[in-house]
């Protein structure tokens, strides 16, 4: 057995995530507050789609990198949205935005080689790079209100500093860095030989005006080569399920990943990438439905800002994606358990986080009515 295997997975969340299953095989409903993915179903245009993809005989083998029709209507989506150029050929459709990373780590780190992570930081990320065979340095930003600052990650980088990886809206702090952030902390990797692993999978989630991708400032495009650029169709489309991501990449690190891709799995379903360019294709016919998503999203932010603020509990303030990352001022994991047996409320304790938010808990607002009500109604207890 690869002995790297026995270094993953937090068992802080496996632990609630057990717990959470019996319990509901043995009939008890939860407040399911852990999950990160939208309580939305996906649109229906985009269920037809499949369904026409299905009626068109898309289900054979095609290409690794992805459909063309895909790579097409992201490649225009992206000159559209957000003014920024790129060739389909620089896009790789992949098993959702997790295979995506694990397949660059995959191919980018040597043995030994540093992946800086930010605390609090989505598990996954130390996993992979682990798995890779990197050695992981983490840094805190308990001080920072979850925020890398520019002082921090000069203090952290080493001679064999390979990789950071900057989760832009953050997963679970929510934070969005603004453009001069983006750009102090990019130009500082990129001066350095330094890869940038950009993960921006809620970038159509924000709370705040004026969001900057960290594709559109002048340090990428000054460090293009070195900017590796992740994104999905989950948390937009409400598509978790489905496992369309995607990666835009430097052509000669995209064709190299590509062959990691080619002899793992091959690629990703022939009508389900149908059903994502179509959902591309024909979004400003359905704007309203992620209008009304984003609108439900930011209610309820709104809301449990009010309250937490109201309670004086420490939080940090979210500005995208659809988490609190609150403190509950005791261990996370006792705390979680605790809350699980005797609220039936789930949460994942703050330690699957990083060590250093060891008694900060996520919750998860994109959920069904009862779990948010019944949390409300502890919160405010």
């Amino acid at each position: 057995m690869n002995p790297r295997l026995a270094h993953i997975e937090p068992p802080a969340a496996i632990a609630i995530a057990d717990r959470v299953r019996a319990l509901k095989a043995s009939g008890i409903t939860v407040a399911a507050l852990q999950s990160g993915e939208p309580m939305f179903p996906t649109p229906e245009y985009i269920k037809a789609a499949a369904s026409e993809g299905l009626a068109k005989n898309l289900t054979s083998y095609s290409t690794s990198q992805g459909i063309p029709e895909l790579r097409k209507a992201l490649s225009q989506w992206y000159q559209y949205k957000w003014n920024l150029s790129f060739s389909p050929e620089n896009f790789i459709i992949t098993q959702g935005a997790s295979h995506a990373i694990y397949s660059i780590l995959q191919t980018l780190i040597k043995e030994g080689e540093e992946v800086i992570i930010v605390d609090p930081a989505w598990p996954q990320y130390a996993n992979m790079a682990i798995l890779a065979g990197a050695s992981v340095t983490r840094i805190s930003t308990l001080e920072s209100q979850g925020r890398l600052t520019a002082e921090q990650l000069l203090s952290h980088i080493h001679p064999n500093t390979r990789l950071l990886i900057l989760n832009n809206p953050g997963n679970p702090s929510g934070v969005i860095y603004s453009a001069k952030e983006l750009q102090e902390l990019i130009s500082i990797a990129g001066e350095r030989g330094i890869y940038v692993l950009l993960d921006e999978v809620y970038d159509q989630i924000s709370f705040v005006p004026g969001f900057t991708k960290g594709l559109s400032t002048p340090a990428a495009k000054q460090y293009s080569d070195l900017i590796l650029y992740v994104n999905s169709f989950s948390k937009t489309y409400a598509m978790t399920g489905w496992r369309i991501g995607y990666a835009i990449l430097p052509s000669d690190f995209l064709n190299t990943m590509l062959t990691l891709s080619t002899n793992s799995i091959t690629h990703v379903s022939t009508f389900s990438q149908y059903a994502a360019m179509v959902g591309l294709r024909d979004r400003a016919i359905h704007e309203n439905i992620y209008t009304e998503m984003v609108a439900e999203y930011q209610q309820r932010y709104h809301e449990l800002s009010d309250i937490l603020d109201k309670k004086g509990i420490t939080f940090i303030r979210p500005e995208g994606a659809f988490y609190f990352f609150i403190n509950a001022n005791e261990p996370s994991l006792p705390f979680a358990l605790r809350l699980l047996e005797e609220n039936k409320i789930a949460v994942v304790p703050g330690i699957a986080y990083g060590e250093s938010f060891a008694t900060w808990y996520r919750i998860s607002f994109a959920v069904d009515q009862y779990s948010y009500q019944t949390f409300l109604n502890w919160i405010q207890g």
